[in-house]
């Protein structure tokens, strides 16, 4: 997941997802404790501090 890729040594990477059952498989894959989980939308997300750089990505399938 790219999520576990981005969450390297001095960042601090956020994994939002609506779908308790797809944070669940995501929480369960190796590497997933250095990403900090939330069960909801982009507006679960605080905003970020003045210094802070954003990268969003939206992986979404009808």
């Amino acid at each position: 997941m790219l999520t576990r890729t981005l969450a390297t040594e001095g960042r601090s990477v956020i994994g939002v997802d609506p779908s308790p059952t797809m944070l669940g498989y995501a929480r369960r894959q190796p590497g997933a404790e250095a990403v900090t989980w939330i069960d909801g939308d982009a507006a679960a997300v605080e905003p970020a501090g003045d210094d802070t750089r954003v990268l969003v990505i939206s992986a979404y399938r009808a």
